[in-house]
């Protein structure tokens, strides 16, 4: 096996109930574009928090691997702090240890791996301020997690928890401060069966938004007949430059079982090592009481094609959907000709006679560089009556 991302959210697409579970978003939480990420569109915000939120299906589970790495770029508190006043920072699906801050008498806080109490394993030796961003590294492989801020090891713990599952939880106890504000921009995950394939901090993401019609043109448009055929991209383009989906107004329909609609896409331009991409959508059933109707994310690029494996059962309730794929159409590797060419949609599955709404469309890339770890181990071996010195770099 070799490096496999496992998910990630950016967001680049500024509408909050897009990752939202069921389009609920708790209170004080929303997606904002200031203060700017240092690279991408957005943000998570939440201002006094009291509840946590699930951020929506923004990554694939999978068994424990020898090597799992998080990235949490552009993480920021705001606040007065002082010993006592802790906040969380997030956990992966409560399966390893969480981040949580810890306030200082110094007026700054510290980062910690804490335990589902929010009691703190390991604690940074730096201390961090108010109203600025640290990219958060955390390395798991079955005895010992490790967390990187800024570029320095900060942390390592015994533990043989890790994670399972890409998806990221913007985490809350109750013991948190109450006047605290949040920021969280882009994040990932990825697993390997080997260190020297460790990410580095440098994670970047992007948007790509529909640009045209594909020969996969089964689906109708809004209107009461969703006459097949008459569906455009423009219908489902509402991420692009920042908007948010407009409901009922414009949509992409299905009305029939098996029927497809795909379309060409923007492109961005990547680097180093591309993770995945997550195909994220707005939609719901025209009906809400006449059984299952579903959506399965759509992938294309050269004629080959990957639909998901999990479909959305849609209800009346406009919601938001996410899939993540690993690797492009066709098996292999990302690269910039298979971004620059890719396509999506979705098809429509499900016995139900209501139609499949589809309001919003969009895919997001996450791309990150390589950062093995810069050592070389040369071991004195008595027994063969051999001599080796030993080289070590930084870890």
């Amino acid at each position: 096996m070799t490096l496999v991302g496992r998910g990630g959210v950016a967001p680049e697409c500024i509408h909050a109930g897009t990752y939202a579970v069921a389009s609920t978003v708790p209170a004080s939480y929303s997606v904002v574009t200031t203060p700017a990420p240092s690279q991408g569109l957005g943000r998570f915000k939440a201002v006094n928090p009291a509840a946590t939120w699930w951020l929506q299906r923004s990554g694939m589970t999978f068994a424990a691997q020898p090597w799992t790495w998080l990235v949490q770029r552009d993480f920021r508190a705001v606040g007065t702090f002082s010993a006592g006043s802790n906040f969380c920072i997030g956990i992966m699906n409560f399966e390893a240890l969480g981040l949580r801050g810890f306030g200082q008498a110094s007026g700054k806080y510290k980062v910690a791996l804490v335990d589902l109490t929010g009691a703190a394993q390991g604690t940074s030796t730096t201390e961090y301020a108010s109203n600025v961003d640290i990219t958060i590294r955390v390395q798991w492989n079955g005895s010992e997690a490790k967390v990187w801020i800024n570029g320095l090891l900060e942390i390592t713990v015994a533990t043989t928890g890790r994670p399972t599952t890409g998806q990221m939880i913007l985490w809350w106890l109750a013991s948190d401060m109450a006047t605290v504000t949040k920021y969280w921009g882009v994040y990932s995950v990825a697993t390997s069966d080997t260190e020297a394939d460790r990410i580095g901090t440098n994670l970047r993401r992007g948007r790509l938004d529909p640009t045209g019609d594909t020969t996969e043109d089964d689906f109708g448009q809004q209107g009461a007949s969703c006459v097949a055929g008459d569906a455009t991209f423009s219908n489902w383009d509402d991420y692009a430059g920042g908007g948010a989906p407009d409901d009922a107004t414009t949509f992409n329909c299905g009305a029939t079982l098996g029927t497809k609609q795909v379309s060409s896409l923007s492109t961005v331009t990547v680097a180093d090592v591309v993770l995945g991409v997550a195909a994220r959508y707005w939609a719901h059933a025209n009906i809400g009481d006449k059984g299952h109707v579903q959506l399965l994310a759509r992938l294309k690029y050269a004629g080959n094609a990957i639909d998901a494996a999990d479909p959305l059962e849609a209800s009346a309730t406009w919601v938001g959907w996410a899939e993540w794929f690993s690797t492009p159409p066709g098996g292999g590797a990302w690269s910039q000709t298979i971004i620059d060419g890719l396509e999506c949609g979705c098809s429509r599955f499900g016995s139900a006679a209501a139609n499949l709404d589809v309001s919003a469309m969009a895919v997001e890339v996450f791309w990150v560089d390589a950062d093995p770890p810069a050592y070389l181990d040369l071991e004195h071996d008595v027994a063969r009556g051999s001599r080796r010195g030993v080289l070590r770099g930084v870890a």
